[in-house]
């Protein structure tokens, strides 16, 4: 009976194989995302709409590679009164020649979907998306770079779009390898 059982399972299996697309070659691309990799303190300064001052937050990234083809950045954040987790992906899409990723965390139940490139110069990788504006249902163009300053400094900013189409800052962050 479990021979039957085996053979059943290779022969429904066996179309599924054989569809298997050919492995992607690492691209050079991919190779960049590896700078990532590690264990990084962050400390970011958050410039909310409508506050009286900003607020500076601390957290912790873990960043490892998901095969030879995704970044995947753990975020955590526990500061006093504010404490939240990420996780955000980061890949290269050899077909549309882009970074594409992804971002979700504990705050919001809205999924921000990636879409970037490189600067020109290398240092920097720029990711759009688009997200809902807080508290209300306006859907506005977002902008996260991510700029090495060297193998263990990061810079990193947030910015949004408005309706009228200027763009605003409202974090950015100095995120360092933990030694």
């Amino acid at each position: 009976m479990r021979k039957v059982l085996f053979l059943l399972l290779v022969l429904t299996a066996a179309p599924a194989l054989a569809q298997t697309p050919e492995q992607t070659t690492v691209s050079k691309e991919h190779e960049w995302l590896k700078k990532f990799v590690g264990e990084w303190e962050v400390e970011s300064v958050d410039r909310q709409e409508g506050a009286d001052e900003n607020q500076t937050i601390s957290g912790s990234i873990s960043a490892k590679m998901l095969g030879e083809f995704w970044i995947v950045n753990r975020h955590k954040v526990d500061a006093p009164g504010f404490a939240f987790s990420a996780m955000q992906t980061i890949g290269y899409d050899a077909t549309k020649k882009k970074f594409v990723g992804n971002w979700v965390d504990t705050v919001m139940n809205h999924m921000w979907v990636y879409n970037g490139r490189l600067s020109k110069d290398g240092n920097k990788l720029i990711l759009m998306a688009k997200g809902p504006k807080a508290a209300n249902d306006v859907v506005l163009n977002y902008r996260d770079s991510y700029e090495f300053k060297s193998k263990d400094l990061i810079h990193a900013k947030s910015e949004m779009q408005d309706e009228d189409g200027n763009w605003t800052v409202f974090m950015t962050s100095s995120i360092k390898r933990k030694e």
